[in-house]
């Protein structure tokens, strides 16, 4: 019964989430929509999508822990180089430092202490937190040959939801 209750109101709750224009404002902080993101920023967060629902359906941390490294492996075959051109994402943090964070989507974010003065750091000195941007640059090699490095906490399941990757900016302007 109880599990028939579950179903029913995650399906009402789905059917709620619709697309439909209301009239109301838009969060200028929501991911983009994945239809209008380059064909490789589309594999990057499908990828974690996909390892997600199997980290939330594993029944056991060993599980888990294969997902998580199933993961990582596959970042590394989708991004054949480590560069990316014009991804899309918004503004999470700029730092008086030149600290800068860009959430690509599904959480994921990419992120880069910005040297002054350089041309990006111009860039970014107009952008504001919340604002859409497209961005361009290399992600920062990682371990095993890997084309990413992935930063952020290594424990727990937030190394997968919410993943960080060191890069280096080349181009940031508003989209």
């Amino acid at each position: 019964m109880r599990i028939t209750l579950f179903v029913v109101g995650a399906a009402l709750l789905l059917a709620s989430c619709g697309n439909e224009d209301n009239g109301t404002a838009t969060d200028s902080s929501a991911a983009p929509v994945q239809a209008n993101l380059p064909p490789d920023q589309q594999a990057f967060l499908s990828a974690k999508a996909s390892a997600e629902g199997r980290l939330d359906a594993a029944p056991n941390d060993i599980v888990k822990s294969q997902v998580k490294d199933q993961w990582e492996k596959s970042i590394c075959s989708i991004l054949k180089t480590p560069n990316f051109t014009k991804w899309l994402g918004h503004i999470k943090s700029i730092g008086g430092d030149g600290g800068l964070i860009v959430e690509i989507g599904s959480g994921m974010e990419v992120e880069e202490f910005v040297p002054k003065p350089s041309a990006v750091f111009d860039q970014i000195t107009v952008l504001s937190v919340g604002t859409a941007v497209s961005i361009s640059g290399t992600f920062k090699p990682g371990d095993d040959n890997c084309t990413v490095d992935l930063i952020g906490v290594p424990w727990g399941d937030s190394r997968l939801k919410n993943p960080d990757f060191n890069v280096h900016f080349t181009d940031v302007e508003p989209s």
